[in-house]
């Protein structure tokens, strides 16, 4: 395999169920890195089948023994070269297999891994609390994905990145693990990301929650985001997404 031709360093983002490896990417792709995640090549590849797919699983386990276990990362770089030529370093997010960063390092210069890590028990209330719907229970997830290669990627990490307090404690996390300024533009763009998080995670299943086109007043750049009926909740996001920028300029001016 040729070294990537425009880029020489990556970073490489793993963690297990509900660390908040969304999250961090999110945060990451609100600042100066350009953020591809291995969902995103999956979403691809299955759009691209020209069957019904009963169970993801099975089907993904099938698509990379005929492919080879890289091949998810290898068409999550595939997207990455498609774009236009950028400074900006990507980051490829969602890593579950050694081989996924094997084939990163044999295609760029320098690959550094960071594993999002949380309390197994704060874990498991982030991913019953996200609302989706899952066909395996937390631990039958946690327990494929450790054997499936995260349990090595996380144990051979660069470097780990703590999520189990605020939103805040998470930037200043990256802030400090990327060395980037946290100057007012940083946060403002870091808000924005963890604004369309929160709102995300209230109002994915909400039963008063519609489709919105017009931006709902929040002081966020959403696009089409999904808003509720349910003001005191509202009024409790506005309230926490406030906190957050006040914390993070009272660290911005330390």
């Amino acid at each position: 395999m040729s070294k990537h031709n425009q880029q020489t360093s990556a970073y490489a983002l793993t963690g297990m169920p509900a660390a908040g490896k969304t999250t961090t990417a999110q945060m990451l792709s609100a600042v100066d890195f350009q953020v591809y995640e291995i969902g995103d090549a999956v979403r691809y590849i299955i759009k691209d089948y020209e069957h019904d797919i009963s169970e993801i699983g099975p089907f993904l386990e099938d698509h990379k023994s005929k492919h080879g276990q890289y091949s998810l990362a290898e068409r999550t770089v595939d997207l990455y070269e498609e774009d236009q030529p950028t400074n900006k370093v990507p980051v490829i997010a969602g890593l579950r297999q050694v081989e996924e960063r094997e084939y990163l390092e044999d295609k760029f210069d320098n690959v550094d891994t960071f594993a999002v890590i949380a309390d197994q028990d704060i874990r498991r209330e982030r991913f019953y609390n996200r609302g989706r719907e899952e066909d395996e229970s937390f631990e039958e997830r946690d327990i494929r994905e450790w054997n499936i290669g995260v349990g090595d990627l996380t144990r051979e990490s660069d470097r780990r990145i703590e999520n189990e307090g605020s939103f805040e404690d998470l930037a200043m996390e990256l802030i400090e693990t990327f060395d980037f300024n946290p100057n007012l533009y940083s946060i403002n763009k870091i808000g924005d990301s963890v604004g369309q998080h929160l709102y995300a995670i209230h109002f994915e299943n909400h039963k008063d929650a519609k489709k919105y086109s017009e931006n709902p007043g929040n002081g966020f750049q959403v696009g089409n985001p999904i808003v509720s009926r349910d003001t005191e909740s509202r009024h409790q996001i506005e309230t926490d997404i406030q906190n957050f920028y006040t914390n993070m300029m009272t660290e911005a001016v330390k």
